[in-house]
């Protein structure tokens, strides 16, 4: 089942920083061939830089990732155009709580059957603490997608 793993939030509440570490977490893992990226492979993605990012995992499975989730972004074009050109399984998008770049994402997923898991950043009080809590966040997001790819084999 494909699907559209969703990164959503208010503005400025850690979603391109948590994806730039999930990028940073994929471009590491041994078996990622790099389709479309900024960086080569073992490079790190530029820190607070939005980004589109697609690999292969195990020399079959198609991951993107897209951190640009504002309104206004042409999020449901740049989803689709992921889709169409590299047949990506696994999608990881940022969006806000509510509005146009939700629609965009509902818009792709009955357009195209791809299942949403929807899905947040780590919330804390505590400012000191929010580089933890996105890599943290990343981390069981790559996890996620391990056990998702798993479950299909």
């Amino acid at each position: 089942m494909k699907r559209i793993i969703a990164l959503w939030h208010s503005g400025n509440k850690g979603k391109t920083r948590t994806l730039i570490e999930l990028g940073n977490l994929l471009l590491s893992d041994e078996s990622c061939i790099i389709v479309e990226s900024l960086v080569g492979k073992n490079d790190k993605l530029p820190e607070n830089k939005d980004f589109i990012l697609i690999v292969k995992l195990y020399d079959k499975v198609i991951v993107g990732i897209d951190s640009v989730g504002d309104p206004g972004c042409n999020l449901k074009n740049r989803l689709k155009e992921m889709i169409d050109k590299h047949n990506v399984e696994y999608l990881f998008c940022a969006t806000r709580t509510r509005g146009e770049t939700v629609s965009d994402v509902y818009d792709i997923s009955n357009a195209r059957d791809y299942e949403i898991l929807w899905t947040s950043t780590y919330h804390s009080d505590s400012e000191t603490d929010i580089d933890f809590f996105n890599k943290l966040k990343a981390k069981h997001l790559f996890d996620l997608l391990i056990e998702l790819i798993n479950q299909t084999k």
